[in-house]
């Protein structure tokens, strides 16, 4: 029978006879006891393999419920059946409606469940979807380094909902998607830059030499296509037209290739789109020029002719199937299930939801007639024993909006021994309607002291924190505070937000901000806004805005320029590198990364097994660096790496570069791969090419896995080059430049991209044997017999001195501005076509090294007699030579144009302060970049500017004997 009896409300169960087999007793039980505050009551659980009793208290979240009774289940489980309780939902009976409900939002209370009376029943089901989501979940948690049960333990409010919010954007970009091949194969395209409109002097010249540039197209059948073979494959010369584009070459190749019989007569131009040669890049951008595409237009710069391949569409798509449907996952039906349970009308259902009562009255920032008012009420754990009863803290409040300090108010002192406070609240000159939507609030906790009759001060902790939150609520009453260690970051480069981990301090301080009429206080909606818009525009009526696709285009490729370190990465697996290179703890910051990491797996539903291949590989390679730094000879490690290498290769091979996706790693070139001679000893890495024809192009790839060094600092450099070398392009300056790919992966290991065909100048010294290179170093001409040897010819001689010259202005201005030091002959490079070069950049903004106290860079930036001798094609040079004034002028040329953007080199380098790079983490690392750039000179100082710089371009020419010096003892430490 049934038992009616409320106060059990449950099935009859016979408690002579227990049946159930709890975790926590070692004999059957009839019901399981579990947790939970308030009245305690039964309540049945159907499971799909059984039924189960339970004794809890109502005021009992169903996720707490389902871990806890799962917990004491496990020695109840069946084969059959999961044990995870991440895989089951609960459904409950509606008493108001008679219809089975699905419960995903797990925050809910037990008391505040609609239950039928009087058998307060839940069951648990799997969803169909939960397969795939279990197996989806697992590799999303092995790209991301953890489970995605582990990110999602503590996740706040705000997270849940940004969660939710990111699916919903991740599920619009998919359906966007469509399935023409410009849609589908667009991540994989080549980038255009338009940020940069084609020079048109560059134009004009190209245009006088177009008998000599020409754009080359290759064709394989359709046979050979398939089958991926590269041999007898046609080729088409076009010559070059400016205004060409890839829809006009592809329609001219074609109908070249239908008179010569290679194509068939009803084949349209339409099934064909063009690939780079040696690359997995498609120019999808049909209505660009060709020569905006970045390889195009490198390759011409380097007086070479880009090279394709004439890819049918239907076997390009087969490797770009069309999106599958996305599953929506369970923490989104459970945020949907938590908005549904608000108010609908209330702000905090149409902001995207939060922690607080809807039910709570609420009023906006512009209702409240007072001011900004708070003060500190007591602190802990300072970390300091000192006594001294003259001792004492004092807490130092102010608000920023950006850079700009609002107010500034301090408390009173207090006993260091006794850090209570019994003031009244402080108020602030800031008037509450005033008070902008930005405003952050800085907090230092101030020890002082008294010695030999001075004061001292020292902060011991501080903290930035928002005064209106994600939802727009204004922070009230009771806050605690653990506060960050180390020297303050003020606002916006400090960072924002609890040290919850309690990184570099153990500091928590209790303050206490005003409550404005027992009421939630919100930002002024748009209700309130309207008339005061209303207002301004009856004022003056605001222009219009054009906004013009292709402007805006620029826009963004100028911001991607200008955005660096993990901020600048948007493309396939590189976005996953930077967001995944964060902190390797689970803090707050890298939980937001990690969100944002699974929002783009969960569109990229085939790329995953690519992201997770490639996590394995980087994992591999750690290993095998920490395992050949056991070895103290170059040759041993080397031997060792390569048997791993054999034992491992299917993990390495047939993958995406994580550095590169446009690279195709092939099969392992295991004789060619070794541990470099360096502290570090990093691995160096070849493959083969795997991209069509790239025997023509690129066979092989080569990469270079370091662990040791934090690579975040290369990266910045390199992408300031990057910026630099722009704006010399748009002021018609070519420094031939060679910025290499750098992925940090963390702060202490990362991979750096290979060029081809190059050598360190220390190599070069050392060609024909090791023995008499320390003297080959103060000869001054075998870097132009090097350059000679390789030219082959009179016109490509001088045209490698050209570009040597150009790159070395290049580089010595951007060396000596950002500071570079540690310059030797192991780390300047450069390749067979004359372009110079420099790696490593461990010390920047003057940071060098020192012997004995004496610096080791004592010259600005680097320019030998060496360099001198290749300027002056083999011939000697003095300081008053046509050549060494021509390089002077070009040098102060390239220094100016550069002085012109002082600000912007000064914003980027302060925005990577937050970074905490090992030189660049405060304000005085930036005043060599003040100093350099002359940040004090106003725009009418233009003359004092370049006489500056050509002071210190004089400096490093007759300094050139000091760098001479340190190359023949850096020499002599290699033999």
């Amino acid at each position: 029978g049934v038992d009616i009896n409320y106060s059990r409300a449950l099935f009859e169960v016979d408690y002579t006879n227990p049946s159930l087999l709890c975790s926590s007793s070692s004999d059957p039980v009839s019901c399981l006891e579990l947790g939970g505050l308030g009245e305690r009551r039964y309540l049945t659980v159907l499971l799909p393999w059984m039924q189960v009793t339970v004794c809890c208290g109502f005021e009992y979240s169903l996720g707490s419920l389902k871990a806890d009774l799962f917990d004491s289940m496990k020695r109840m489980a069946v084969s059959q059946f999961s044990m995870r309780h991440t895989d089951y939902v609960f459904r409950v009976l509606r008493k108001s409606t008679g219809e089975m409900e699905e419960l995903y939002n797990e925050e809910m209370i037990l008391s505040k469940i609609d239950f039928t009376k009087p058998f307060p029943m839940l069951s648990l089901f799997e969803p169909e979807s939960f397969p795939h989501e279990r197996d989806l979940a697992q590799v999303i948690g092995q790209a991301l380094g953890y489970s995605l049960d582990e990110l999602e333990t503590g996740l706040t409010d705000e997270l849940k909902a940004c969660r939710a919010a990111l699916f919903k954007d991740t599920c619009d970009a998919v359906n966007s998607r469509g399935q023409e091949v410009k849609a589908t194969v667009t991540t994989r395209s080549q980038r255009h830059w338009l940020w940069m409109w084609f020079n048109h002097v560059l134009i004009l010249s190209l245009q006088k030499s177009t008998a000599n540039l020409t754009y080359q197209v290759y064709f394989r059948t359709l046979e050979d296509e398939k089958a991926g073979v590269d041999h007898g494959a046609a080729k088409a010369v076009v010559d070059f037209v400016v205004d060409m584009t890839p829809t006009s070459l592809v329609a001219k190749v074609v109908r070249d290739l239908k008179r010569s019989g290679h194509v068939k007569a009803e084949e349209s131009e339409n099934d064909y789109l063009l690939q780079l040669v040696g690359q997995k890049s498609f120019l999808t951008k049909c209505d660009v020029l060709l020569i905006t595409y970045s390889d195009v237009r490198s390759a011409f710069e380097n007086y070479r002719n880009p090279r394709f391949v004439l890819r049918r569409k239907e076997i390009v798509l087969l490797d770009y199937p069309k999106p599958r449907t996305i599953h929506k996952p369970n923490y989104v039906r459970a945020e949907e299930s938590r908005l549904a349970s608000k108010d609908a009308g209330s702000i905090s259902a149409v902001i995207g939801g939060g922690g607080s009562d809807s039910s709570e009255a609420s009023i906006t920032l512009w209702d409240v007639d007072e001011n900004l008012s708070m003060r500190p009420l007591s602190c802990s754990n300072m970390g300091t024993s000192d006594m001294d009863s003259q001792a004492g803290i004092f807490v130092e409040f102010s608000v920023y909006c950006g850079k700009t300090s609002l107010v500034h108010k301090a408390s009173a002192k207090v006993p260091s021994h006794n850090p209570r406070w019994v003031e009244s609240m402080i108020p602030f000159d800031l008037y509450m309607k005033d008070l902008p939507p930005a405003a952050v609030l800085t907090v230092h906790l101030v020890e002082i002291k008294v010695r030999k009759g001075k004061s001292e001060d020292r902060v011991l902790g501080w903290a930035n924190i928002r005064l209106l939150d994600w939802r727009g609520e204004l922070l009230q009453g009771v806050v605690t505070l653990n506060l960050w260690g180390g020297e303050p970051q003020y606002p916006p480069q400090g960072r924002i937000g609890n040290n919850d981990n309690k990184q570099g301090s153990n500091c928590r301080l209790m303050i206490e901000l005003a409550r404005y009429r027992s009421s939630r206080v919100r930002m002024p909606d748009s209700t309130q806004f309207a008339p005061f818009v209303k207002f301004i525009h009856s004022i003056e009526k605001p222009p219009k805005v054009h906004s013009d696709d292709l402007s805006i285009r620029r826009i963004l490729d100028t911001l991607r320029k200008r955005l660096l370190g993990g901020i600048v990465s948007t493309e396939e697996e590189l976005f996953v590198w930077n967001q995944r290179d964060a902190d390797g703890n689970i803090t707050e910051l890298y939980k937001r990364f990690a969100l944002i990491i699974e929002a783009y797996l969960r569109g990229n539903d085939e790329h995953i097994r690519t992201v997770v291949k490639q996590v394995e590989m980087v994992d591999l390679l750690y290993k095998l660096s920490v395992l050949v730094k056991g070895y103290r000879e170059k040759d041993a490690a080397t031997e060792r790496l390569r048997e791993e290498l054999r034992n491992n290769c299917p993990s390495l091979e047939k993958i995406d570069s994580p550095l590169d996706p446009s690279n195709a790693l092939g099969q392992l070139r295991i004789d060619k791969c070794r541990v470099l001679g360096s502290a570090k000893m990093p691995l160096l890495l070849s493959w083969q090419n795997r991209s069509p024809l790239s025997e023509d192009h690129l066979p092989t790839y080569e990469i270079i896995f370091k662990n040791g060094d934090d690579l975040r600092q290369d990266m910045l450099v390199l992408q300031v080059l990057e910026v630099m070398d722009s704006i010399w392009k748009r002021n018609q300056l070519d420094c031939c430049l060679n910025p290499y790919p750098v992925l940090p992966m963390g702060t202490k290991y990362g991979m750096i991209g290979v060029v081809p065909n190059c050598s360190t100048i220390f190599e070069i010294q050392s060609e024909g044997g090791k023995v008499g290179t320390a003297v080959k170093s103060l000869e001054t001409t075998f870097i132009n017999r090097y350059i000679k040897s390789h030219a082959g010819s009179t016109k490509k001689y001088m045209e490698c001195v050209d570009r040597f010259l150009m790159s070395c202005v290049g580089y010595s201005v951007a060396t000596f501005i950002m500071g570079i030091m540690d310059r030797h002959n192991d780390n300047i490079m450069m390749t067979r076509d004359g372009k110079l070069f420099h790696i490593d950049f461990g010390h920047i903004l003057g940071h060098g090294k020192t012997k004995l106290g004496i610096k080791r860079d004592r010259v600005p930036f680097v320019l030998t007699e060496h360099f001198l001798c290749v300027i002056g094609q083999g011939r000697p040079v003095s300081k008053d030579s046509h050549e060494v004034t021509k390089f002077k002028k070009l040098c102060c040329d390239a220094y100016m144009m550069l002085w012109e953007e002082r600000d912007l080199f000064l914003s980027l380098f302060t925005v990577m302060q937050s970074m905490e790079l090992p030189e660049l983490s405060t304000e005085a690392d930036l005043d060599h970049l003040k100093s350099t750039l002359r940040v004090g000179y106003h725009n009418g100082m233009t003359a004092e500017a370049r006489n500056f710089f050509a002071e210190i371009f004089d400096e490093a020419f007759n300094g050139s004997w000091a760098t001479k010096t340190n190359w023949f003892f850096h020499a002599v430490k290699h033999i």
